[in-house]
């Protein structure tokens, strides 16, 4: 493939951050990377592509997140190598920080650190590094990378590298079946499988190793799903006592979110999963023309127009009432076109 298609958007500084980031890789013997909380295929992806990059010039990489890394990612080179901290001195050595809006989106107190790189496609970026690429066009930041990488170390893409970059963008677009799958993306997969990038192997990996205990887990949370709004608004809940119950971990429910979403004449959908006593993590999901972004924002978190969320505490049904009515109010006028 000669060449992939460029976002017509330019993100914020392409070519200095480009050249920059290449140089820190290039340079730096010493790279703290860290990865935002509950770290996603997307995020885990991007970090093992840059810990494969770093290991084959014989330089040490530090990876960090929050939390524990979902065992169906466990694959991704890298990935045993993660240390999950609440915090972290860096000791004077730069920071490369992904899909982080914020460094506190993190969820780890870093301190200490030189130059920082904030690398991330979400809208609502405080552009706080000392280079920020941002590009909330991209449809991961897997496909940001793959530009990236197409363009300044096109040589050394081996198949680990590409593996976890495709890993990166199916999962950030569903398997190419949400609306950020553009274009670009597409040609960006068929590039890192050119690569040497094992679809069929990634997507066994990813979605087809799953636990008996997480299939009795769904089989729970289905039955429960509820309608709201003549049913244009879906919601279901995870609590702590059902994940003691079947066995389960918080990481056992990953893509639970796309189930209320995917029933005929939804428009949005919420998924609550009780992290701690009555602290729940919220993802909101949407299709068609409504979005959900703005009621994530109201909540205290952010998002993309189609896919957002955030962590608040309170009486799981008030809780519940009070996202359903944002959303309502968010899409009030697509509610009387529909």
């Amino acid at each position: 493939m000669d060449s992939l298609p460029v976002n017509s958007d330019e993100i914020t500084g392409e070519q200095h951050g480009f050249d920059f980031l290449a140089e820190l890789l290039r340079d730096r013997r010493e790279l703290i990377i860290a990865g935002h909380r509950n770290a996603d295929g997307d995020c885990l992806g991007s970090m093992s592509a840059f810990y494969s990059l770093r290991r084959k010039m014989h330089f040490e990489s530090t990876l960090l997140t929050a939390d524990p890394v979902p065992s169906n990612f466990a694959f991704l080179p890298g990935m045993d190598s993660v240390r999950v901290c609440d915090s972290f001195d860096c000791a004077g050595r730069p920071l490369l920080l992904l899909e982080c809006g914020t460094p506190e989106r993190s969820g780890i107190q870093l301190s200490n650190y030189a130059e920082t790189v904030n690398l991330d496609h979400h809208p609502g970026n405080s552009f706080y590094g000392t280079v920020n690429i941002v590009d909330n066009t991209a449809s991961s930041i897997g496909e940001i990378i793959t530009a990236f990488l197409r363009c300044r170390f096109s040589e050394e893409i081996s198949p680990e590298i590409a593996a976890a970059l495709f890993t990166a963008i199916h999962t950030d677009t569903g398997g190419f079946s949400y609306g950020n799958t553009t274009e670009t993306a597409l040609f960006a997969a068929a590039f890192l499988v050119g690569k040497g990038a094992e679809a069929g192997r990634i997507c066994e990996a990813v979605y087809q190793e799953n636990r008996l205990e997480r299939y009795r887990l769904l089989g729970h949370f289905l039955s429960g799903i509820r309608l709201h709004e003549s049913g244009r608004i879906a919601s279901g809940l995870i609590r702590l006592n059902d994940l003691k119950s079947y066995n389960c971990s918080p990481e056992d429910t990953d893509n639970f979110s796309g189930y209320p979403r995917g029933i005929r004449g939804v428009k949005a959908a919420v998924f609550m999963m009780e992290i701690a006593p009555s602290v729940y993590k919220v993802s909101l999901r949407s299709k068609g023309e409504w979005s959900i972004n703005k009621t994530a924002t109201k909540m205290g978190g952010g998002g993309h127009r189609a896919a957002a969320g955030f962590v608040r505490k309170g009486e799981a049904g008030c809780l519940l009432s009070e996202i359903v009515r944002f959303i309502r109010e968010e899409n009030e006028e697509s509610n009387l076109s529909d």
